[in-house]
């Protein structure tokens, strides 16, 4: 109940709460049991969007390090469809369901970055420098999506361009959280 209510639920919480899971119960039928400690709702996998994106992006991350990029990019990309916007957007928030809002994000971001990674080993830099460029100006602290960012321009010809937001990147990183960026970044502002 403090998940509903907070520290202070209602008088009639425990009532309100067994009229939500009855009219539940009527709607799901037998996948929401009592267990003796409260209720659990039994769902087969692929039931739910979020156990879909998490098989297909699994499957995306075997086949990129498999070395399988047009099966990654499929799996990858069929994973990010189904996480288009925000999650659980249409829910009250709560403080479980922030953390798992903020784990699906993280997932999703680390995905996008795989899918990303795949591109640009396929030869893509071009294509993904808008997507890398919104990204990182979206993600300014995000060292992957730079990363990304720094070698499309790099990869693409643009070596000047790289070299240029690997140095304001930096800036970024000093100026604002008075660290340097990690070694990977550092290493790929003094390709010749």
């Amino acid at each position: 109940m403090f998940q509903m209510w907070g520290d202070e639920p209602p008088r009639t919480a425990r009532n309100v709460l067994q009229w939500y899971v009855s009219r539940l119960r009527g709607l799901l039928g037998d996948v929401l049991i009592w267990t003796g400690q409260g209720y659990r709702l039994t769902v087969a996998p692929g039931e739910f969007d979020v156990h879909t994106f998490e098989g297909l992006g699994a499957a995306g991350l075997r086949a990129l390090a498999a070395g399988d990029w047009s099966r990654a990019c499929a799996d990858l990309m069929a994973a990010l469809g189904l996480a288009s916007g925000p999650p659980y957007a249409d829910v009250p928030s709560t403080p479980i369901l922030e953390a798992e809002v903020t784990r699906l994000n993280q997932q999703r971001r680390a995905l996008l970055a795989a899918r990303l990674r795949d591109d640009l080993a396929a030869g893509q830099c071009e294509e993904c420098l808008p997507e890398l460029t919104a990204l990182a100006c979206d993600h300014p602290f995000d060292e992957e999506f730079q990363y990304l960012l720094v070698t499309a321009l790099y990869e693409s010809g643009r070596a000047a361009d790289a070299l240029v937001q690997c140095r304001k990147m930096r800036e970024t990183f000093v100026d604002e959280l008075g660290i340097e960026p990690g070694v990977k970044l550092r290493e790929s502002s003094t390709r010749e």
